[in-house]
């Protein structure tokens, strides 16, 4: 199973997966970028995490950017992507701080108006699932 088995929900969102640590990202992440998280989460509330990676990349000290670099490059030669990688270490971070306790839940009204009112209509639809070739 992976996280992409339950489409009717994101695929980022409290997946379970371990505590992610990463001691490459470690040696750049500072306390500005656990700032950065905490606005992102007041701004963006459930998709703040689609924003964290371009935005602590910006943010890495000049002194540092050659550890990021280093990292990229690095990163480039195995399986993971190295921007998911920042976005999962990001998103234990706010875990880690409490910051996703901030996260409003979402609601029918967060949607667009044509969706709003197919949620409301039928709010019991269930999810549909994908065949392998993408058709419904």
């Amino acid at each position: 199973m992976t996280i992409y088995d339950n489409r009717d929900q994101p695929a980022y969102r409290d997946y379970n997966w371990p505590p992610y640590t990463n001691p490459h990202i470690e040696r750049w992440w500072t306390k500005e970028h656990d700032e950065l998280v905490e606005r992102l989460i007041e701004q963006w509330q459930w998709y703040w995490y689609w924003a964290l990676t371009e935005a602590a990349t910006a943010k890495v000290p000049p002194f540092r950017k050659d550890v990021l670099d280093s990292y990229i490059e690095q990163e480039r030669h195995h399986e993971g992507a190295w921007y998911n990688n920042v976005m999962k270490f990001g998103i234990d971070r706010a875990k880690e701080l409490g910051l996703t306790s901030r996260i409003r839940k979402s609601s029918v009204e967060d949607l667009p108006a044509m969706w709003r009112e197919v949620c409301r209509e039928f709010p019991t639809l269930p999810p549909r699932k994908k065949t392998r070739d993408g058709s419904p």
